[in-house]
């Protein structure tokens, strides 16, 4: 007889990993629309974001964005492609090629830091102090 698979958890019951995943595709739909004026969405956001001006390796995006290396090419040359990011190899590792924004890029990542209204330093003093008890109506609005 054929034995009942049970989930090891309900999804609907609102437990802390449904609320994070929750709160993560709403981010994410957020940001999505956010970016949408500039013809860039999340995940091309998020690469340009750690790309920076530096050389980082297209593995180590991969790993900091929870992505197969695989289907991050996909993405990358597209980016490559509206020329915002380039790939170069590395003199030392010939397996191995540094992502890093172009100067486009740069100037889109600024565009795309505005138009998400990115929190700047001290934007949080508007914020009660947590032990006043009021704290939960202007976290919700914000979010």
């Amino acid at each position: 007889m054929p034995r009942k698979v049970v989930a090891a958890w309900e999804p609907s019951a609102p437990g802390l990993w449904y609320c994070n995943w929750k709160i993560w595709l709403e981010a994410r739909r957020r940001l999505d629309r956010a970016l949408a004026p500039l013809e860039l969405h999340a995940r091309e956001f998020w690469m340009l974001a750690i790309a920076g001006r530096g050389n980082v390796s297209q593995h180590e995006i991969a790993a900091l964005c929870g992505l197969d290396p695989s289907s991050l090419v996909a993405v990358l040359d597209g980016l490559e492609r509206r020329g915002w990011l380039r790939r170069q190899p590395n003199p030392r590792d010939r397996r191995m090629h540094w992502v890093q924004r172009t100067e486009a890029g740069d100037r889109l990542f600024a565009r795309a830091l505005r138009a998400l209204n990115v929190p700047r330093r001290g934007s949080w003093q508007r914020f009660p102090r947590p032990n006043s008890g009021s704290w939960w109506p202007p976290l919700r609005n914000w979010l």
